[in-house]
């Protein structure tokens, strides 16, 4: 019985958490599970679909990469995520970057698409100008960062 219930709860699980993100493929989601069950909409075929998109992994590979009837309406745009991130982490970013290395620098650089080495040499020895006064936001600090790692280049 305990069995039942829990294989239950996990297809419930699948089949609701991706409800939110579900845009026009239904409750399933995007994902292998959804082209082999054609999107249908009725509950038979949504679990059906559910469970192949969270057993296959489809469903994180094809949002991941745009395939599998995925699109990326809803997330991150990968543009914005960097700023999204140096709003998030600023004050350990301010740290990290006085000294060239740390966790959310390599992080940071990676985000941005340039090598943690460079970013951290860049942003030790331009702190001043990167920050140039205690007032400095995050998006000015970015702004900042790339304009003066492009031009090192």
């Amino acid at each position: 019985m305990k069995k039942s219930f829990v294989a239950a709860a996990i297809v419930s699980m699948m089949v609701f958490s991706s409800t939110a993100f579900a845009g026009h493929y239904g409750a399933a989601g995007c994902g292998l599970g959804t082209l082999l069950f054609d999107g249908k909409n009725d509950k038979v075929s949504q679990v059906l679909s559910a469970t192949t998109n969270g057993t296959a992994g489809s469903q994180t590979f094809g949002i991941t990469t745009g395939t599998s009837n995925c699109d990326s309406s809803g997330l991150v745009v990968a543009s914005k995520e960097a700023d999204s991130y140096a709003a998030k982490n600023y004050d350990s970013l301010s740290t990290e970057m006085a000294s060239g290395s740390g966790e959310h620098l390599s992080t940071l650089a990676n985000l941005l698409g340039y090598s943690p080495e460079k970013l951290g040499a860049y942003s030790r020895g331009h702190y001043g100008m990167i920050f140039s006064s205690e007032n400095t936001t995050p998006a000015q600090m970015l702004a900042a960062l790339k304009v003066g790692m492009d031009q090192d280049s």
